[in-house]
């Protein structure tokens, strides 16, 4: 806001956890998370057997090879999840940004 605060909108269901209501306002101090992020172990697999694929990927930032990931692991099924690592594997092989592929 300007003056060192800040606004963060919450979701019902974060409001009913914290026990809170829309329009209450709380008192925070934001902490690191030190846990290290570890990447899809299915998408890693099919990244060893691409070689290309996993060598554009490592060219890429951290942050967004957890897009690849993160992107991955939000799939619902079993089904979405296999596609969704098929689709980053043939883009990552073709050079093709997580953007573009999307």
């Amino acid at each position: 806001m300007g003056d060192g605060n800040f606004k963060l909108q919450l979701n019902a269901s974060s409001r009913k956890a914290i026990g809170t209501r829309k329009g209450s306002k709380i008192d925070g101090q934001p902490e690191l998370d030190a846990d290290e992020y570890v990447l899809n172990k299915e998408l890693a697999e099919c990244l060893a057997d691409e070689p290309a694929a996993l060598i554009f990927f490592n060219s890429k930032p951290t942050s967004h090879q957890h897009y690849y990931s993160k992107w991955i692991e939000s799939a619902k099924s079993a089904t979405t999840k296999a596609k969704r690592i098929a689709m980053a594997v043939s883009s990552l092989a073709n050079k093709i940004e997580f953007g573009e592929m999307l």
